[in-house]
């Protein structure tokens, strides 16, 4: 089998199975930091943990703004505006961007190293995967706006404002069951480095406090889909 077939065969399997990642990666981060020796995790930076949580808001916020697109006609096929005229997959973008948050707030270097080798080697084959589904179905379109777009890098000099968009507090009520699953992350990661270093069964007061607003977030989200 060549290169290029195993990885479209290993796209397509890993696709497949994305639903488990968060379970995995959850796991795979407090099995890390139990591992680790406490003198080798990076332990109470106020910068590494507010840079750690902007790169996770960062990915919220490409998965909002992927979600407030909207062709202006049915007949279009692609949707080529807005954060779809720097980047064609802002879904694996903001999924990176979170996971590599969450990661780089455990704290622990050889873990770190690991993940971005994974993200890198599991998005390249799924987003291979895909877009070879998207060029069967699109054909011509889809290829010509691929030409103009990368992948997961954004090129934000080709930004075009969207010629059609949806309101964007329906926008963040969709996604704020991300938002919950990454401050839940923050809070498991937090209570685990504590108990690592310190000993202690706690949670940052910080982190409790993200907890509860963005559990008060989805709630909302919840009463007004009734």
């Amino acid at each position: 089998m060549m290169t290029y077939e195993r990885a479209m065969r290993n796209g397509r399997w890993l696709s497949r199975r994305k639903k488990w990642f968060p379970i995995l990666f959850a796991l795979s981060i407090v099995v890390a930091l139990l591992l680790t020796t406490p003198f080798s995790i990076i332990y109470g930076s106020l910068f590494w943990a507010l840079f750690s949580l902007l790169l996770t808001l960062c990915g919220f916020a490409v998965r909002v703004a992927a979600r407030r697109i909207e062709s202006p006609s049915w007949e279009d096929k692609i949707a080529s505006k807005g954060i779809y005229s720097v980047v064609r997959f802002p879904d694996y973008l903001a999924n990176i961007l979170i996971v590599l948050g969450l990661t780089l707030y455990s704290g622990v270097g050889w873990y770190i190293v690991l993940v971005i080798l994974l993200c890198w080697f599991f998005a390249e084959r799924i987003i291979l995967a895909e877009e070879n589904s998207l060029v069967n179905r699109l054909g011509d379109d889809f290829v010509q706006w691929a030409r103009q777009t990368n992948a997961v890098f954004p090129r934000l000099l080709s930004w075009e404002a969207p010629t059609c968009r949806k309101a964007l507090l329906p926008r963040i009520f969709s996604q704020s069951w991300v938002l919950l699953a990454i401050a839940a992350g923050f809070c498991l990661v937090d209570l685990i480095k504590n108990l690592q270093v310190e000993f202690s069964f706690r949670i940052g007061l910080g982190w409790i406090i993200f907890l509860g607003l963005s559990l008060v977030l989805e709630l909302m989200n919840r009463v007004v889909k009734r």
